[in-house]
């Protein structure tokens, strides 16, 4: 995958997500698969990757807790803050 930009990424664990320590590939959107996602294709999450692999929004779909679903959260700095819609 290094050097290649854009595209969907299906991934089947959260460590396999982009993290600011563990950069994607750029301008990519990755799709954790899992039972019982919520998401269109089945996923749980979907993060979105800036011109440098870091994760820069993330759309959860499902996962515990009182949420409203879907609903976005960005990346600043490095850090997932807390939902924002």
């Amino acid at each position: 995958m290094k050097g290649e930009s854009g595209g969907v990424i299906n991934v089947f664990n959260e460590k396999e997500l982009p993290t600011d320590r563990d950069l994607g590939r750029p301008n990519a959107r990755y799709d954790l698969i899992v039972p019982g996602g919520r998401g269109p294709n089945g996923q749980k999450r979907s993060r979105w990757t800036d011109p440098n692999g870091r994760p820069r929004l993330d759309k959860d779909y499902n996962h515990g807790g009182n949420h409203k679903f879907p609903h976005l959260h960005e990346w600043i700095g490095g850090i997932r803050q807390k939902e924002i819609e």
